[in-house]
């Protein structure tokens, strides 16, 4: 095949969206490195590192950095450029262009995948709770996740042996996978499809799961379980949400780029998908109670400041701490606001 690395009159507005992106990785690397150092300098947090669910959510937010640092840096600066600026000969350029790819369908991979692995910790949790306790312990986890990471990195390698192809798309303006081998395409789609019914098929044994049970233990009293009925969607739910809106782009993008190009169509999912990175580690701050209670107690040391009070006798004025003035326990403020009551001049120290 033919390769060239200069962008096509139809990519519009390369500046716009280079502008996006790199607006998207900054608000990611920060929304992610505070999730993972909050984890980390956190008494709750630390103590979590143990759970299985913590361990797969910290990969899940390893795998964005594996987008932000690696593939979206050369696609903003593919953008901007409109060609493949990364190499000085052809050689080079075609395999810079092909790591990209790689990384861009690696990144995909993974994400997908981890996200497959805690939803079925979470349907094992709630459907099996004591072979979970007995099974998932932090080495399993640890296992499973990096079993996924390997397992992702050779279905992403076919094209490095003739099974497909990575390479510029000048329509799009960027490198990745070309479909243009059906049965790569096709292959794509077994992959796809069999992370999806793994997400599909444990959600909803969950959910069924899950009604049953409220339904038996809510038919004779209120109790805390059926008062949380709302609550049950949780942090999964919140997520499989937002993956499925910032994919949905991408997915038809996908569908009709065999009958026709689009790009800009094509262009709005590479900005979804970026988008994952950004609201991935803000679901898990709002619902992981580690990082939750870790943020709030941040914010109240930043924001809250002693409350003074203001003391006016005979045109002279002093601040005083007001907790110290209404419990009237320290004896030197007693004696201070005693002097100013009697006209003796004084000093704050």
């Amino acid at each position: 095949m033919d390769h060239n690395f200069t962008a096509s009159a139809s990519v519009i507005s390369s500046s716009v969206l280079a502008t996006l992106l790199i607006n998207e990785t900054l608000a990611a690397l920060i929304a992610n490195s505070t999730v993972l150092i909050t984890t980390a300098i956190s008494k709750k947090g630390r103590g979590s590192w143990k759970l299985p669910s913590t361990i797969f959510f910290n990969f899940l937010i390893l795998s964005h950095f594996v987008i932000n640092i690696t593939y979206s840096p050369l696609t903003i600066g593919g953008f901007l450029a409109r060609e493949w600026t990364y190499g000085s000969t052809f050689e080079q350029k075609l395999a810079t262009c092909k790591f990209a790819g790689y990384m861009l369908v690696f990144s995909f991979l993974i994400v997908s995948m981890t996200l497959a692995l805690i939803s079925f910790d979470r349907c094992l949790f709630i459907t099996k709770p004591q072979t979970h306790k007995r099974f998932m312990g932090p080495r399993i986890a640890v296992s499973l996740v990096l079993g996924v990471w390997l397992l992702a990195a050779l279905l992403t390698s076919t094209p490095l042996y003739g099974f497909g192809e990575f390479g510029y798309e000048p329509s799009y303006g960027y490198c990745g996978p070309l479909w243009i081998q059906i049965g790569f395409v096709v292959y794509a789609g077994i992959v796809s499809t069999g992370i999806v019914g793994v997400i599909f098929i444990t959600s909803i044994w969950t959910l069924c799961f899950t009604h049953k049970f409220l339904k038996d233990h809510s038919a004779s009293e209120e109790g805390v379980y059926s008062s949380r009925k709302k609550r049950l969607f949780g942090i999964f739910g919140t997520m499989i949400i937002v993956y499925i809106v910032c994919l949905l782009p991408a997915i038809g993008n996908a569908l009709i780029t065999p009958i026709v190009v689009v790009p800009e169509l094509f262009l709005t999912g590479l900005v979804c998908f970026q988008l994952i990175t950004i609201a991935s580690p803000l679901v898990q701050s709002y619902f992981r109670p580690d990082i939750k209670k870790a943020l709030i107690s941040l914010y109240k040391k930043i924001t809250v400041r002693p409350h003074l009070v203001t003391i006016t006798t005979d045109s002279r004025s002093v601040i005083t701490d007001s907790r110290s003035a209404t419990a009237g326990t320290d004896s030197r403020s007693a004696t201070f606001i005693s002097k100013i009551s009697q006209g003796v001049d004084s000093t704050v120290f």
